[in-house]
């Protein structure tokens, strides 16, 4: 096995690998700094959109109360409506009470046509009994 010499570190070498070292957190500064300035990027983004959700936050609000309204408004139409079918039902109660009342005096009326037409069609018998009886009392007297 072939072992290898080991450098021993000079100055320059030291210089240079301080050199390599700073270099290289300069790279990882600036890339640090890029993505410092990315989240800021990202930060005023989100800003924005948490402005815009604020704003629709307080316009659903808005909907909501009016929506709420609509219902109040709705409930007090819906005891408006209550109360006018009970007044409608109320008033054709008392219709039908008074159709009650007509159909009552239409029999009664009825009732006593037929009655008037039975002791009409009696008397009308009657008469043409006692004329029929008189011209057969007078043809009998005159033969």
């Amino acid at each position: 096995m072939h072992l290898m010499a080991r450098e021993s570190w000079t100055d320059e070498r030291l210089d240079g690998l301080n050199e390599r070292v700073d270099r290289g957190f300069r790279e990882v500064d600036r890339r640090f700094g890029e993505v410092d300035r990315r989240f800021d990027e990202v930060d005023r983004r989100f800003e924005f959109v948490e402005e815009r959700f604020t704003q629709m936050d307080r316009r659903f609000e808005r909907v909501d109360q009016r929506f709420e309204q609509m219902d109040q408004r709705l409930e007090q139409v819906d005891q408006r409506l209550e109360q006018v079918v009970g007044r409608m039902e109320s008033g054709f109660d008392r219709i039908g009470d008074r159709f009650d009342r007509i159909d009552t005096r239409f029999d009664y009326i009825t009732e006593h046509v037929v009655r008037l037409q039975t002791v009409l069609v009696r008397s009308l018998v009657a008469i043409l009994a006692v004329v029929v009886a008189a011209i057969l009392a007078y043809a009998g007297a005159q033969l």
